[in-house]
């Protein structure tokens, strides 16, 4: 029986520590966003996909306030546009893209839209995953016309 437990309390220590580490990066975010923003700038694009989330995360909460950066946070790497847990690869991305898409002018929305549909993964269709919607639905969805050969959700 003590075992269980232990083990159980192993299991969602990852859990809390994520937990724990987004909370904190979020209200970083929030509270000294020009120190935030430079650490992303600092950090560029590490292969760690859980640091890749986090930065995702943080950056989501000054989409309205820095529209700019948040969008040149997100197509700076393509990877990023795959950021999600285990039960929705794209979650993070999608919250971050549907933060950002109503302060986003026509141009910098067929920016964000272009990169999308020249994301790999996209373009060869490797996305579709039943009902989720992928950056690219999204991003559609926001367009007053959705660029060739993306799909479109209204």
């Amino acid at each position: 029986m003590a075992c269980e437990v232990i083990r159980a309390e192993t299991c969602r220590v990852p859990d809390n520590f994520f937990l724990a580490f987004d909370a904190s990066m979020r209200e970083f975010a929030r509270t000294r966003s020009e120190e935030f923003l430079a650490l992303i700038a600092e950090t560029g694009n590490p292969d760690s996909k859980l640091l890749q989330r986090l930065m995702c995360r943080g950056v989501r909460e000054l989409a309205v306030t820095h529209p700019i950066a948040a969008l040149e946070f997100l197509t700076a790497d393509p990877r990023r546009f795959w950021l999600g847990g285990m039960h929705d690869d794209h979650g993070d991305s999608a919250e971050l893209i549907i933060a950002l898409a109503p302060h986003l002018s026509d141009d910098q929305l067929a920016i964000l839209a272009a990169a999308i549909c020249n994301w790999k993964m996209y373009r060869d269709g490797g996305v579709r995953m039943g009902n989720v919607s992928t950056p690219g639905d999204i991003v559609c969805a926001c367009l007053p016309v959705c660029p060739p050969n993306a799909s479109r959700k209204r």
